[in-house]
C-alpha cells in the first residue's frame, strides 16, 4: 500500500484565470470545465476507415490542454451529432463521445466568464426597489432605524440581502442568441434596482421562456450607473428573488431576541394564573419560579417554550381587526413579558380568539407594537404552558 501511495502523482492546487480574450474574469465554471476536459471519456474507438465520411465538418471545435508537467494534448470534435465524432491530435483513429460529454466540452466565453450580477457587499446596500410583474414596484431603504418600506413600516431584509448580493446568471447570451435576447428585453417584464453608496445598479428581465432548450429561464441585463452590460440568461428562480411584494418584505419577527439573551419570562394567563421563569446564576438555565418542594424544572419543556420567543413571527397582519375585537386587552389575553440581559422588556399579548386555527397576537413593545396579527397556533401553545407542564 505504501508503494502504491508513493506512485500517485502529487496533488496540485490550481487557480484558474482567463487569459484570452483579455478583460474578463473566470468564475467557478472554469474549474468545472477543466475537470470535464480531464475526465472526458469516449463512447467508442474506431479505426481510420470507420470514421465519418465528411470528417468533422466545417465548424470544428478544438480544445487543447497543458498538463502540470508541461505536456500538451488536444481534441477536435464536431459541432453536433449524437454520438459526437472527435479525434485526438496526432492520431488517425476516431472516437465517439456521448452527447452530454461533448456538450460539456463546447464551452464559450459566455459560459466561462464570471456571471456574478454585481460585486457589492450586503452592508453597502442602502436601498432596493423590487420589481413587479403585476402591481407597483416596492421600495425599501436603510436608515438609522433599520430597513423601512416606503410607507414607514419596518422591513425584514436579512435573508433578501444575501440573495441580492450574491446572485449569478447561468451564462451570458451567445453570439447567435444576442438579437433574440435584446428583442425580449425591449419589452421587459420587470426592473429592479439596488443603491450601494454612489453606485446605482439595475436588473431588467424579460418574461420567462416557456419552451425549447432555454425553458424556465429569462433574458436579463445589468445596468451599472447608466451603462448597460451584455444580455445574460437568468434562471427564473433567481429572477424571483427580485420580485417581492410589501407583504413579503414587511418585518414579521416581533422582537430582537436570542435564546441566550433571555433572562426572565413572566406569563400571566387570562384567569390570573402566573408562570415565571428566571435564569439561575448557578446553573445558567432558566428555572421555573415558585415550584413546590420536591419538584424541579423540566428543562426540555422550558427549552421548547424559550426557543419559541426569538423565532416568534406574525403569520398574517390583520389591520382590519381592532385589538378589542381580537380580545387583545388586559384580563382577556395572555400577557407575555420577556426581560433580556440589558433589562429591556419585550411584551406580547396573546388572545384566546383565533382566525381559523391561529390565535390573534399583538406586541406592546418593539417595532411591531400595536399591530394586530395572527401567529402559528403551535407557537401559541408553547407560550401558554402552565407551571405543571414545565416541571416534574
Amino acid at each position: 500500500d505504501g508503494a502504491a501511495e508513493a506512485d500517485k502523482p502529487a496533488k496540485v492546487t490550481v487557480a484558474w484565470a482567463m487569459t484570452a480574450p483579455t478583460g474578463y474574469q473566470a468564475d467557478d465554471s472554469a474549474k468545472t470545465f477543466a475537470r470535464n476536459v480531464a475526465s472526458a471519456r469516449t463512447k467508442a474507438f474506431l479505426t481510420k476507415d470507420e470514421g465519418p465520411k465528411g470528417g468533422l465538418g466545417d465548424s470544428v471545435w478544438h480544445i487543447t490542454a497543458r498538463t502540470h508537467d508541461d505536456k500538451t494534448v488536444g481534441l477536435r470534435l464536431a459541432p453536433d451529432g449524437d454520438p459526437t465524432w472527435a479525434q485526438v491530435d496526432g492520431r488517425d483513429e476516431w472516437v465517439q463521445l456521448e452527447t452530454f460529454t461533448a456538450k460539456n466540452l463546447r464551452m464559450t466565453l459566455a459560459d466561462l466568464r464570471d456571471k456574478t450580477l454585481w460585486t457589492v457587499a450586503e452592508g453597502d446596500i442602502t436601498g432596493v426597489t423590487f420589481g413587479a410583474e403585476e402591481g407597483k414596484p416596492v421600495t425599501v431603504t436603510r436608515g438609522d432605524g433599520g430597513w423601512r418600506l416606503s410607507g414607514g413600516a419596518p422591513a425584514d431584509m436579512a435573508s433578501h440581502l444575501r440573495h441580492l448580493a450574491t446572485a449569478k446568471a447561468k451564462r451570458y447570451a451567445k453570439g447567435d442568441e444576442a438579437t433574440a435576447a435584446l428583442a425580449a428585453l425591449a419589452k421587459p417584464s420587470f426592473t429592479a434596482t439596488i443603491t450601494a453608496g454612489s453606485t446605482n445598479l439595475s436588473l431588467t428581465a424579460a418574461g420567462e421562456i416557456t419552451e425549447g432548450d432555454l425553458k424556465g429561464n429569462r433574458w436579463a441585463r445589468i445596468t451599472r450607473n447608466g451603462k448597460g452590460d451584455a444580455p445574460m440568461l437568468l434562471a427564473s428562480f433567481v429572477a424571483k428573488r427580485f420580485l417581492k411584494t410589501a407583504a413579503d418584505l414587511q418585518r414579521k419577527t416581533f422582537f430582537d431576541l436570542s435564546r441566550d439573551s433571555i433572562q426572565r419570562v413572566d406569563v400571566t394567563h387570562p384567569d390570573g394564573t402566573k408562570v415565571g421563569l428566571e435564569r439561575s446564576a448557578t446553573s445558567g438555565k432558566l428555572e421555573v419560579l415558585g415550584l413546590a418542594e420536591g419538584t424541579v424544572t423540566k428543562h426540555a419543556a422550558v427549552s421548547t417554550m424559550i426557543g419559541t420567543l426569538p423565532n416568534l413571527k406574525a403569520k398574517a397582519f390583520e389591520p382590519q381587526t381592532s385589538a378589542s375585537a381580537a380580545k387583545l386587552v388586559a384580563g382577556a389575553a395572555y400577557r407575555v413579558v420577556v426581560t433580556d440581559k440589558s433589562d429591556g422588556k419585550h411584551t406580547l399579548l396573546l388572545s384566546t380568539e383565533t382566525s381559523g386555527q391561529d390565535p390573534y397576537a399583538m406586541a406592546v413593545t418593539g417595532p411591531l407594537a400595536n399591530q394586530v396579527a395572527t401567529i402559528n397556533h403551535f407557537q401559541a401553545l408553547n407560550l401558554q404552558k402552565k407551571a405543571a407542564e414545565l416541571s416534574e
